[in-house]
């Protein structure tokens, strides 16, 4: 019989914030900065987070 070990309960989820910047723009960004980017509309940010 083989063992199989059961899967990590240390999944490391990973922050998206959403929003507006000072001009108007949607805005998804990693919480720690590394990644993000500028969106036309708050669906496609959304999207771009998932």
């Amino acid at each position: 019989m083989k063992l199989v070990e059961p899967p990590s309960c240390t999944s490391t989820s990973t922050i998206v914030l959403i929003g507006r910047n000072h001009r108007g723009q949607w805005v998804a960004q990693e919480q720690n900065g590394l990644y993000g980017g500028l969106f036309v509309s708050r669906a496609q940010a959304v999207k771009y987070a998932l």
